[in-house]
């Protein structure tokens, strides 16, 4: 190979080493970003951290494609189904009963479909960049660091420390995120990734580091008290850990996917079952009325699928529907405990916004 080549072969390896770098900075830099702790203030700032980043993302892949065609992006079932994913939500935006804001989203929360369309392009530069173990493992363990930077700081502010901002209820943390649903979605989504970072160390101080990342963010999970999050963390972690035993011991693909299902049942039904108990003692929250007004808004989601359910109303519509089908709840369930803008159930937002097709 003439000297010409392997420079421009190792410039192009640079420069994708500096793109894997930069999709990990993604995942660590935009759940810590906050520049006023206002919740409409810090989901705006966070939106426009993750579009400039990836924009530039995007244009060092261009490059790269550019020069070395095998960056392609080469599709597997997952990314087939998300692109048929956009194709439904870009189908529901043009026919939406409220298109500027399906494709914009709202100030309170950026899930219109610009969103939706740069989700889609980081999980294309993603599988189309990260391609050795390596890769994936640096990725992995920035957004591990990230994970115990917003739990160390959610720890902080349940223990009211100096200079940690209290959240909107003091009783519950939020951290960075500037919801307790939504740091505890997060946490679900990062504690199996730490997990499977930590299982692929190989010094034992850098073990223990990651042990006490783990700690952190199963503590800023626990303090969040919110029922789903914690489902959706232990039904993750039940699944990589069937999974990865499956693996471990060399039992097969089938092995590990049906222990992984089977894990997945079990603690869902067993959580279901502690939990309903709990609710029918009144004994986990005391929030009945928590309870009613979602029972409330997935009445109506429920007849806003039915009345469009091919295209769905569009991204970030489900206002329209809770206005044209809202009836005045029951004296226990006030108003102002009704969520115009989501059903809390995502599922039912889904083929509200979308239709069945964007459920299937």
């Amino acid at each position: 190979m003439c000297p010409k080549k392997v420079l421009e072969n190792n410039f192009s390896d640079c420069w994708r080493q500096i793109a894997i770098w930069l999709i990990g900075l993604i995942v660590l830099i935009v759940p810590l970003w906050v520049t006023r702790f206002v919740f409409v203030g810090l989901i705006f700032s966070k939106a426009m951290v993750l579009y400039i980043l990836i924009t530039v993302l995007i244009a060092i892949y261009l490059w790269l494609v550019a020069r070395r065609p095998q960056f392609l992006p080469q599709l597997n079932l997952i990314g087939w189904s998300f692109l048929g994913l956009m194709i439904v939500l870009v189908v529901s935006t043009i026919f939406s009963a409220q298109s500027y804001t399906s494709f914009w989203g709202n100030f309170q929360r950026f899930e219109g479909l610009l969103t939706w369309l740069y989700y889609f392009a980081f999980f294309i530069l993603s599988a189309s960049l990260l391609r050795k173990n390596q890769d994936w493992l640096t990725v992995i363990g920035l957004a591990s660091l990230g994970g115990g930077l917003v739990g160390l700081y959610a720890i902080g502010q349940a223990l009211h420390l100096p200079g940690i901002i209290i959240g909107a209820d003091p009783s519950r943390v939020e951290s960075t995120l500037g919801n307790p649903i939504f740091l505890g979605g997060y946490l679900a989504m990062v504690i199996p990734l730490t997990l499977a970072w930590i299982l692929q160390l190989k010094h034992l101080a850098r073990r223990w580091g990651g042990w006490s990342i783990l700690g952190l963010e199963i503590i800023a999970l626990a303090l969040t008290f919110s029922r789903s999050a914690w489902l959706a963390g232990l039904v993750g972690l039940g699944i990589f850990l069937a999974g990865y035993g499956c693996q471990k011991y060399l039992l097969g693909r089938k092995s590990a996917i049906l222990s992984m299902l089977v894990v997945m049942i079990v603690i869902t039904a067993g959580l279901s079952f502690i939990w309903s108990s709990y609710e029918r003692a009144d004994a986990l929250s005391g929030r009945e009325e928590s309870i009613n007004y979602r029972r409330f808004d997935a009445l109506i989601g429920w007849q806003a699928i039915q009345e469009r359910p091919v295209i769905g109303w569009g991204l970030e519509n489900f206002s329209l529907a809770f206005d044209k089908y809202y009836q005045m709840p029951p004296p226990t369930n006030g108003f102002q405990e009704a969520h115009t803008d989501r059903s809390h159930n995502a599922y039912i937002d889904m083929a509200v916004f979308g239709g069945l097709p964007a459920l299937g």
